[in-house]
């Protein structure tokens, strides 16, 4: 059914053929509340490190690839959609 069962970020050593071509479509509040759950997670490590320097970028979501797109995979909320024929890097 095109769902996403595992996501690796820029491996070293790809194990798939298969590559994201980093263009989503995203249910709006699937978004909004995986955002805010991860917000809440670095929240509550943030509170656990109370005693450490803050870090003024630690609340901030960095790439997408990081965070976001396996926070989908793994709540089994993200598909992928093969559009087959030939494509090339332009970048």
């Amino acid at each position: 059914n095109g769902r996403v069962k595992r996501f690796d970020y820029k491996p070293e050593k790809p194990t798939s053929d298969q590559i994201t071509t980093e263009v989503f479509v995203y249910d709006a509040p699937k978004l909004l509340a995986t955002l805010d759950r991860i917000a809440a997670e670095k929240k509550g490590a943030r509170q656990k490190d109370a005693g450490k320097k803050e870090d003024p970028d630690a609340a901030h979501l960095g790439d997408i690839g990081d965070e976001l797109i396996p926070n989908l995979v793994k709540a089994g909320e993200a598909y992928a959609y093969a559009p087959g024929g030939y494509w090339l890097d332009v970048g």
